[in-house]
């Protein structure tokens, strides 16, 4: 699981089982086991394809050169499990599925869909100052020319493309994230507070575009030892942030959980008062369907999808700007109107429920597999005149 696009995987596919697919999903082994052919508990069949001999580091400086195993490999495991199976089409995510995807669709004979859930230009702000980073970007730039059809997450991201990837604008699809609504993730627990306490969540990789530096700069604003923030989740940037929390003092008021499983993290989210969501890149920002389910107050910002989930006051609190002075000043205004912000809540859970499901999603990106398979019909009819 990587983020967003392994939730999205795991809920599409299941759903389109459910739907009456057939779906099988090729992707990684669990490190130090060997490839395997299974089918989950939902139906969908899952091919865990591990690395071959010999073995190459995943590692910034062999990073190409796991990528491109990594992609032989699931081509090869495919093919080798797939003998009496075909599909119609094939959907890669992101540019590190993509060089299988090709060769599998080339092989079958069918078209190709790629979704991009985010870009190496857009993570760095323009900036591609690594080796790495210029590699990843021009993979990008070749799936975007190569594949078939692309499916982004929001209208911030078609743009994406568009401007920064030179996409041609007649391949691309917005068919949002979602979220389950049926789950115990989706059910908060209502409990009695003191009104002592006031405490924040941040739910989300720990790196420097997530933006949690800005909350601890707002804690430090406000100054009020009655206020807690729970930061959920790990990430490169984690010492960096225990660091600056120790500089401002504020020891007492920040808690580091790192990853937690779904029950305990439940138990924290339950308590919140109020959600932070201060990205200066989100290509869609499926934590604010995440924690908007649960009735959670949301702060964001007006980053990439964000400003989709999230486009009025209506729904949430909107940053104008991102930095400690701003949270600090919505923090307060939650604080001070708490019928107003379950107003908000309660807002945003009912758009949630209507537009932005799983089962929505799953019908859209059928819908447009649909759309891929007429036009290739088309082209080959076309073709043969």
């Amino acid at each position: 699981m990587y983020g967003g696009l392994g939730t999205h995987v795991l809920e599409l596919t299941r759903e389109q089982v459910r739907a009456g697919h057939d779906v099988v999903v090729v992707t990684q082994q669990i490190e130090g086991q060997l490839s395997a052919d299974t089918v989950d508990e939902h139906g969908v069949r899952v091919i865990r394809v591990s690395q071959s001999e010999p073995r190459i580091a995943f590692d910034e400086n062999s990073f190409e050169y796991w990528s491109h195993r990594f992609a032989m490999d699931s081509f090869a495991q495919s093919r080798a499990v797939l003998t009496d199976w075909s599909p119609d089409l094939v959907h890669g995510h992101d540019w590190i599925a993509a060089e299988q995807t090709f060769l599998s669709a080339d092989m079958w004979g069918v078209p190709s869909a790629i979704t991009i859930h985010a870009t190496e230009i857009g993570r760095h702000s323009g900036w591609l100052s690594s080796r790495l980073s210029k590699i990843v970007h021009a993979r990008e730039r070749a799936v975007i020319e190569q594949a078939d059809s692309l499916i982004v997450c929001s209208t911030a991201m078609k743009s994406e493309l568009m401007y920064n990837l030179c996409a041609n604008i007649n391949k691309i699809e917005v068919i949002p994230n979602g979220v389950r609504t049926d789950s115990p993730a989706a059910k908060r627990v209502d409990q009695v507070r003191s009104g002592h306490g006031f405490e924040v969540v941040f739910v989300g990789r720990l790196e420097w575009e997530k933006g949690i530096h800005h909350v601890i700069d707002a804690l430090a604003v406000l100054n009020d030892s009655t206020i807690h923030f729970h930061v959920i989740g790990s990430g490169s940037q984690l010492s960096a942030l225990s660091d600056k929390v120790t500089r401002k003092g504020l020891s007492e008021s920040v808690t580091f959980h790192g990853y937690l499983s779904q029950e305990r993290m439940l138990e924290v989210l339950s308590k919140a008062d109020a959600a932070v969501i201060p990205s200066t890149y989100e290509p869609f920002g499926i934590v604010a369907l995440e924690l908007g389910v649960q009735g959670i107050p949301l702060i964001v910002s007006k980053a990439g999808g964000l400003r989709e989930t999230v486009p009025t006051s209506e729904f949430g609190y909107v940053l104008i700007n991102v930095d400690g002075h701003h949270i600090a000043a919505l923090l307060q205004e939650i604080r001070a109107d708490r019928s107003e912000a379950q107003k908000r809540s309660e807002s945003l859970q009912h758009r949630i429920e209507q537009e932005f499901t799983w089962s929505h999603v799953a019908a859209e990106t059928i819908e447009h597999y649909r759309e891929i398979l007429g036009s290739r019909v088309g082209e080959l009819a076309d073709a043969r005149i």
